[in-house]
C-alpha cells in the first residue's frame, strides 16, 4: 500500500486514544490527553475538476462524524487536574471556497473570491445550532449519511473593499457509498523538543474509499465528487509539557534505526536561516497608512550535494480603520510577494552576521481588488548578531503503512539587527532603496538535520 497523507480527523478536531507519556514527578509537568473513538465520513467536490483560465469555480468539503471523546487537560485548568471531560455525539463541518481561475506565469492558478466555513455539533468550532446534526456511518464502512438543518456559516467576500464578513445559516444532506476494499490504518508520530515538550499521536482503524453526493442551501450544485473516504477507529494525542518522558528519546530512535528493515532514504544536511521584519506603524492608530515588510533566506546543503539557497520578500501596504483592545482592523491597499534563488550569501556558522543578494526575483504585485501584475525585484540585506546564542534540539519519528521514518535537528539561534535594500518595486509604493520603518524582529539560525526512512 502506498503512503497516505494523514487522516483529516486532526483538522476536524477529532482526536483518539493513546498511551500516556507520564511527566517526571519532580518536574511537575502538565499532561494533556485526548482520546476519541470515531466513525467519520469525509468528502470533497468541485465544479471545476479540471481548471481552465476564465472559469469561476466552487470547492466544497464536508467532514461528518459520530465521536466519543475523553479529555484530560491539566494545563488549561489546574483546578480540574486529574479530571476527565467527556463529549459524545455527532458533528458536521461544511466549507465552501469560491475562486476564479487566472493565468500566472503561464499556468492556471486560483484567485479566491469568497469563502464560507461553519460547523455544528459536539466537536464543531462554531456556535451550535438549536439541534445536533444526524450522522450515521455503517461500522463495516459500506455507507454513511449526514444531515444538518442549521449550520452557522461565517462568510468572507474577498472581492469587495474591506473584505466584509457576515454570518448565515445553511442546511445540508450528504451520503457516501463504499466502493473499495477495507484498508487497515496504523500510523502515528512521536516528537520531543527543547523545553521538555513531548507529544505522541496515533491513529488505528479501518478506511474505505467511497463515492458521495450532496448539496446544501447555499450551493445546490457541488459539481463533481473528487475524493473522500469512510473511517472507523481510534485516534489519540498525548502531550507532556515541562516534564520528562518516561524514557530517553534516544532509546525510541534506536528502535527505528535497528536492523531488520532496509533503509530507503538517509539524508543529512546543514542549514542556515535568517529573517527580519519592519513596520512603519509600531503603534497603529485609526487613519494611519502603514507598510509592513518581511524578509527571509534559507540555505540547505545536503551531505555531498550542492546548497539550495532561496530568499523571499513580502510587503503589505494598508490603511488602519480602527484599533480596539489591541486588535487592528485594516483594509489592504497593495501586497507584493517575491521569491528567488540567492545570487550570493555569506552566513558564518557562529551567527556573527549574514549578508545576501538576489537579482531578478519573481514577484507579484496585487491591488485591493486582487488584480495582480508580475514583476522582477532585486534586493540586498545584511544581519549582525546581537543577542546570546541559544541552543535547541528536536527528535521525532512517524510510522504507518509506508514504513518508519525519524529525524533529529540540532542547532543554535541568535537575535540580530538587520538592514535591506530593494529595487524594482512599483513606483507608486515609493519603497525602492532602503527598507524603512521600525525593525520588529530579526534573527539568525544554524542547524544540522538528519532524516531516515525505512
Amino acid at each position: 500500500m502506498g503512503r497516505r497523507t494523514s487522516l483529516v480527523l486532526l483538522s476536524a478536531g477529532l482526536l483518539v486514544a493513546s498511551l500516556a507519556l507520564p511527566a517526571d514527578p519532580a518536574g511537575a509537568g502538565s499532561v494533556e490527553r485526548i482520546a476519541t473513538s470515531v466513525d467519520l465520513a469525509f468528502g470533497e467536490w468541485s465544479t471545476c475538476p479540471t481548471w481552465e483560465v476564465g472559469a469561476s469555480c466552487v470547492f466544497t468539503q464536508v467532514i461528518a462524524a459520530e465521536s466519543r471523546d475523553r479529555e484530560l487537560n491539566d494545563f488549561l485548568d489546574p483546578t480540574r487536574r486529574g479530571r476527565f471531560l467527556h463529549s459524545d455525539g455527532p458533528s458536521l463541518i461544511l466549507r465552501h471556497y469560491w475562486f476564479d481561475v487566472v493565468e500566472l506565469d503561464g499556468e492556471p492558478a486560483a484567485r479566491p473570491t469568497r469563502e464560507s466555513f461553519g460547523g455544528v455539533g459536539t466537536t464543531a468550532s462554531f456556535p451550535a445550532s438549536p439541534g445536533n446534526p444526524e450522522v450515521a456511518v455503517d461500522t463495516r464502512l459500506r455507507s454513511g449519511t449526514a444531515t444538518a438543518t442549521e449550520i452557522r456559516m461565517h462568510t468572507t467576500d474577498y472581492t469587495t473593499q474591506g473584505e466584509p464578513e457576515w454570518w448565515e445559516t445553511a442546511a445540508t444532506r450528504t451520503s457516501w457509498v463504499g466502493t473499495g476494499d477495507l484498508d487497515r490504518v496504523r500510523e502515528g508520530s512521536f516528537a520531543r523538543t527543547t523545553g521538555r515538550i513531548t507529544r505522541r499521536e496515533t491513529t488505528t482503524g479501518w478506511r474505505r474509499d467511497v463515492v458521495a453526493s450532496g448539496s446544501d442551501s447555499m450551493v445546490r450544485d457541488w459539481g463533481e465528487f473528487v475524493g473522500g473516504y469512510l473511517f472507523h477507529g481510534r485516534q489519540s494525542m498525548t502531550g507532556v509539557y515541562r516534564g520528562r518522558s518516561a524514557g530517553p528519546v534516544s532509546s525510541v530512535l534506536q528502535v527505528l534505526a535497528a536492523p531488520g528493515a532496509p533503509v530507503v532514504l538517509h539524508e543529512r544536511s546543514t542549514s542556515s536561516y535568517g529573517e527580519a521584519a519592519w513596520t512603519t506603524c509600531p503603534a497603529p492608530e485609526a487613519g494611519d497608512r502603514c507598510r509592513d515588510v518581511s524578509l527571509w533566506f534559507s540555505s540547505v546543503t545536503p551531505r555531498g550535494g550542492a546548497p539550495q539557497q532561496w530568499a523571499g520578500l513580502e510587503i503589505a501596504d494598508y490603511e488602519v480603520l480602527s484599533v480596539e483592545d489591541g486588535w487592528v482592523d485594516f483594509t489592504v491597499v497593495r501586497t507584493v510577494t517575491a521569491s528567488g534563488s540567492l545570487t550570493a550569501l555569506t552566513a558564518p556558522r557562529d551567527l556573527s552576521g549574514a549578508a545576501l543578494s538576489v537579482t531578478g526575483a519573481d514577484a507579484l504585485s496585487c491591488d485591493a481588488d486582487g488584480d495582480c501584475v508580475p514583476t522582477r525585484l532585486s534586493l540586498t540585506a545584511s544581519w549582525s548578531g546581537t543577542g546570546p546564542i541559544e541552543r535547541f534540539s528536536s527528535h521525532g519519528m512517524a510510522w504507518g503503512d509506508w514504513g518508519r521514518e525519524w529525524g533529529t535537528t540540532q542547532g543554535i539561534s541568535r537575535a540580530a539587527t538587520a538592514t535591506a535594500q530593494v529595487s524594482g518595486l512599483p513606483a507608486d509604493l515609493a519603497m525602492n532603496g532602503d527598507v524603512g520603518g521600525t525593525l520588529r524582529t530579526a534573527s539568525l539560525t544554524a542547524a544540522r538535520e538528519r532524516h531516515m526512512l525505512r
